[in-house]
């Protein structure tokens, strides 16, 4: 099996300040033509965009996209640079507060597959070896980043992490997922992780319910 780009599924990649690759299907922009993003990719197809952004803020303007809630890290969710970053990003924001409303919960999923596949590293001959596919790719995995796991071309909607499936599930239960199922024979699993991100605290004009666009 040979790699090669092959897909209907359309990626798009923004490079940020400090040189890293962030990336979303094209698809979940098309739905809002009038944000940033949107307009930025539209306007001109390209394979690469270059935004000048934070890695962890613009990882949540990509999660508004994807889940359509906006949650900056706690060190940076103070409400002026919420209101900034919304503005930057032309992003209607709908933030509804509630006296008991502490937090924010969602749960991401991940599929992954084992395979063996024939790889090639560096100068090296090719070799089959063990490789798991995930979905969504390992590179918009957050956690992805520490791992330092080599990503191999594409097959038609395809990318393989060269590493063996029980790799890839220990390494993501290492980061708070959870094993939700696992059929060894068909070599497939899926996690979850469930994260509780909390809300920034509301204007002090809102005695119970604040809507902030």
């Amino acid at each position: 099996m040979s790699f090669t780009s092959n897909t209907s599924t359309r990626y798009v990649q923004f490079e940020l300040s400090d040189g890293s690759i962030q990336s979303i299907v094209e698809d979940l922009l098309k739905p809002f033509p009038d944000f940033y993003l949107a307009k930025l990719v539209f306007y001109e197809k390209r394979d690469t965009y270059r935004v000048d952004g934070d890695p962890l803020i613009f990882s949540s303007v990509l999660t508004f996209y994807r889940h359509g809630f906006f949650v900056l890290p706690t060190h940076l969710s103070s409400e002026t640079n919420r209101q900034f970053v919304a503005d930057k990003y032309l992003l209607p924001l709908l933030a509804t507060y509630g006296i008991n409303s502490e937090a924010i919960t969602y749960t991401t999923y991940i599929e992954l597959i084992g395979s063996v596949q024939m790889v090639k590293l560096g100068g090296h001959e090719q070799k089959m070896l063990e490789c798991t596919q995930t979905k969504p790719y390992w590179e918009d995995v957050p956690e992805h980043k520490p791992s330092g796991f080599v990503v191999v071309g594409s097959y038609m909607e395809y990318k393989y992490v060269v590493k063996p499936l029980v790799t890839i599930i220990n390494y993501l239960m290492r980061h708070g997922y959870e094993l939700e199922g696992w059929n060894k024979q068909t070599k497939k699993a899926t996690m979850k992780k469930v994260h509780r991100a909390p809300l920034p605290p509301p204007p002090r004009s809102c005695s119970t319910v604040c809507v902030i666009l």
